[in-house]
């Protein structure tokens, strides 16, 4: 039975359906053929767009990272961190089923890669080396996508069920001896996980404020190394000038005929 005709197939409405289905469903659930029947299409009319499901994944990933504040405005590299990975969070969290996609997928789209970019290029900028800079971006990026993680799967499991009887009750922890686990309970239904993502934040940007001082401190100490070496190379020049004019004009690398042996 042929599909009913409906709004015209575009890229943007693609995107659109498949967003809506993987917030539906989840990764595991988004299939082209659930797609077509959303989009009143047979599925192979997809492949037009995006000739992989992985395509389209990576796609929505792209436009997910486009929302995110790059924080242009910001001046200090500390407060434009902040805000960014601030936003990041916010942004994920609008969708949270594509995070397995963001932490498993490479950014390999023009919106994501620019994150990227830009990250790096604030740290290069405000002065870490090569080296510290890849550090701190990869050291950003997994405390970011490790807070959303752990935030969108909740401190207490789901309780059993019938795919799954190994999980347990809050009523049973304590026959196992959790006791620390019930004790913090209570705490855990008012966590302002927001309050709690910034303190975490601003205690990473600030141990990366101190590797910013020891590239700092490391490039002093190459400069010092480097103007002592001249330092030296000039002296010895001096020195060695000065022991030529002492020595007579004659070029001693010839020896005089009388002293040649025979």
């Amino acid at each position: 039975m042929a599909k009913k005709a409906g709004k015209a197939l575009t890229r943007e409405r693609i995107l659109d359906c498949s967003l809506s289905l993987v917030d539906e469903r989840g990764l595991s659930g988004f299939s082209i053929r659930a797609l077509g029947d959303k989009l009143g299409v047979k599925g192979m009319a997809v492949y037009y767009y995006f000739p992989r499901k992985d395509d389209i994944v990576d796609a929505l990933v792209g436009e997910l990272m486009s929302q995110v504040d790059l924080a242009e405005a910001e001046r200090n590299w500390v407060d434009r961190m902040r805000r960014l990975h601030r936003s990041l969070r916010s942004v994920i969290l609008e969708h949270p089923n594509l995070l397995p996609a963001v932490i498993m997928r490479p950014f390999n789209t023009a919106p994501a890669v620019r994150i990227t970019e830009v990250v790096l290029d604030v740290l290069l900028t405000a002065g870490f080396d090569e080296r510290r800079a890849l550090h701190a971006y990869q050291a950003l990026r997994a405390y970011v996508l490790g807070y959303v993680m752990t935030e969108s799967v909740g401190f207490i499991s789901d309780p059993p069920s019938w795919d799954n009887r190994e999980r347990m009750r809050i009523q049973e922890y304590g026959d196992h001896g959790f006791v620390r686990m019930l004790q913090v309970i209570p705490a855990a239904a008012v966590f302002d996980h927001g309050e709690d993502y910034a303190r975490g934040l601003d205690a990473m940007l600030s141990g990366l404020q101190d590797v910013l001082t020891e590239c700092d401190r490391q490039r002093l100490l190459d400069g010092q190394t480097a103007d002592h070496a001249l330092e030296n190379e000039s002296q010895e020049s001096v020195l060695l000038n000065d022991v030529k004019s002492l020595l007579p004009t004659q070029d001693f690398r010839e020896a005089p005929a009388h002293l040649e042996l025979s």
